[in-house]
């Protein structure tokens, strides 16, 4: 079993200098939007792969969401960009980018492997992780081939100190026991099972509970370089879905013969090596994603407090009721005079005919009007898009959080599912307008 297909979302946004002294992590961790939670990242990189009618397994780890892992496989059907799935397989919400390829290398038929990294700091003080998703189907190793994998279970104990076992994101713990104990004996392990040296790495990819440096690790295990992705704060698995980003993108960069190690640490570890595919050096094998640009949000916000109040009432009856047309999303199609229109209704509003019929709409289209709310009950004016969407019909909406601009007139957008509001202790997503690239 191999990587057939893979795709990646990281949020555009990126914590200022401000937030960055406050959580004491690196300016480069990803910040998912206000209303980007981790069904929408994972909905983002699920957009990247094509859609098949029939899935193999699915296989889903998602270390910080309020919707139930089957929940988030149902939307994402909804939405239209997955199939129906012969199981959903959970992952712990610790499991690394190594837990994954594990099981994915074991699997019986093709299936998809979904990692979301989405977590926030618990005070001030706490180091942050960034967020991401990939999205990654299984079958023929196009992309890359699952070479090895390798698994430690063990207790490695702080040996300057006794007493209780360190936290395991004490830096100097996790660059002398996590990295240089089980990092030296897991990479060793890796290498022998893929009939792998050093020579052959293009470089390894590390996650621990600690920032490393880099240049050192690659001179003590003889490689060109050693990453590390998610600004390198949190314990096992914070950053799975940048650890395989990284490491696809670093394959990618080093050609038909090359070979990248993945070491998720702590307490042991688990570990995989992968090899170019047929298809390694194409530009669509690449998973990464570009920043839009550098947004400030509030500390507040960052830290997951409500900065504005409870959205509308909603129940489970009507979230049922509307999910089919909203999340396609669905609107008619006359057949008396082919006009199109959204939402769904039993009569068509251009010439009262009806004689019509549900009809998918595209995501994509331009700017037609556009005003400003200043009365919706949020912390900042919002702004109300008008759509003409490529195929017809018109989409009414919110433009997302935080865009770089207001969107005018003519600019080139596309629909993205967002989190509209909360309530009665339920998500509700719906379609926000963004700019099209």
């Amino acid at each position: 079993m191999g990587i057939a297909d893979v795709s990646g979302y990281v949020p555009a946004y990126r914590l200022d200098d401000y937030l960055t002294r406050e959580t004491a992590s690196s300016p480069d961790v990803s910040v998912p939007g206000p209303d980007e939670d981790a069904f929408t990242l994972m909905w983002e990189s699920l957009t990247g792969l094509p859609r098949v009618e029939a899935e193999g397994p699915v296989l889903l780890r998602v270390p910080d969401s309020d919707i139930e892992t089957r929940a988030l496989v149902a939307h994402a059907r909804a939405t239209g960009v997955l199939g129906e799935p012969a199981a959903v397989v959970p992952l712990a919400p610790d499991a690394g980018a190594p837990d994954l390829l594990a099981l994915a290398a074991r699997l019986a038929q093709p299936g998809l492997g979904l990692l979301v990294d989405h977590r926030r700091p618990t005070g001030a003080g706490a180091p942050a992780t960034a967020s991401a998703a990939v999205a990654v189907r299984f079958g023929p190793p196009r992309v890359a081939r699952v070479a090895a994998v390798a698994a430690r279970h063990t207790l490695t104990f702080d040996r300057w100190r006794t007493g209780p076992a360190p936290d395991q994101q004490d830096a100097r713990f996790v660059e002398e026991a996590l990295v240089a104990v089980e990092g030296d004996a897991l990479l060793a392990e890796l290498l022998k099972a893929a009939g792998r040296t050093t020579a052959d790495l293009a470089g390894v990819v590390v996650t621990c509970g600690a920032r490393l440096r880099g240049a050192r690790w690659a001179k003590r295990w003889e490689v060109p370089s050693v990453w590390q992705a998610g600004g390198g704060a949190g314990g096992p698995g914070a950053s799975a879905a940048h650890a395989l980003l990284t490491a696809l993108d670093r394959l990618r960069a080093a050609g038909p013969d090359g070979a990248v190690a993945i070491l998720d640490l702590g307490w042991g570890g688990g570990g995989a090596v992968l090899t170019a595919g047929t298809d390694a050096a194409e530009p669509a094998a690449s998973a990464a994603a570009t920043a839009r640009g550098t947004k400030a949000y509030g500390l507040a916000a960052w830290h997951g407090r409500a900065t504005e109040a409870p959205g509308p009432w909603t129940s489970p009856a009507e979230l049922w009721r509307e999910m089919p047309a909203l999340l396609g999303p669905t609107g008619y199609r006359c057949s008396d005079c082919g006009g199109v229109g959204f939402p769904r209704a039993g009569v068509c509003e251009l010439c009262g005919s009806f004689e019509v019929a549900d009809q998918p709409l595209r995501r994509t289209g331009v700017v037609a009007t556009h005003s400003v709310d200043h009365l919706f009950d949020s912390s900042d004016p919002v702004q109300m898009v008008v759509v003409d969407l490529d195929g017809g019909g018109r989409f009414f909406g919110q433009a997302v959080r935080d865009v770089p601009r207001r969107l005018a007139v003519g600019d080139r957008v596309r629909l993205v599912l967002r989190r509209l509001h909360t309530a009665s202790g339920l998500p509700h997503y719906f379609w926000k307008v963004d700019l099209d690239g």
